[in-house]
């Protein structure tokens, strides 16, 4: 799907003389609707880090991750919240510091909700 964006994002460059419009009636048939959990591979989410950036990218518009991604300041308890995920839930609070350092959680938030963003732009 990410290469499909980067088509469209490309597609205003083309000149208008030598670009032909073309329709199409495609109809999707749906066979069978399965709901399940997260798509991913034991080894592919091992390391903090990387976990950290998968759930910042599938949660970010989440009301804190949207409130940092627009610079907008936390409640206590949003801020709470996002420590417990990133301390408990997606490592221990030592794999954190080990990661990332003495990197508030706020800044490190901002910053690879940021990061994230600019990728998905340019796909």
């Amino acid at each position: 799907m990410g290469g499909d964006l980067g088509r469209w994002y490309l597609i205003k460059f083309i000149e208008k003389d030598t670009q032909k419009m073309y329709f199409t009636n495609f109809k999707d048939q749906v066979f069978e609707v399965k709901e399940s959990g997260p798509t991913f591979h034991a080894n592919d989410l091992q390391n903090c880090k990387k976990k950290v950036y998968h759930y910042l990218q599938e949660h970010r518009d989440e009301l804190p991750i949207h409130k940092q991604r627009n610079n907008k300041q936390l409640t206590a308890q949003e801020l709470r919240s996002l420590e417990t995920i990133l301390w408990n839930e997606l490592g221990a609070k030592e794999d954190y510091e080990k990661n990332f350092g003495d990197t508030p959680v706020t800044r490190l938030v901002r910053q690879i909700v940021e990061i994230l963003s600019w990728m998905i732009f340019l796909l």
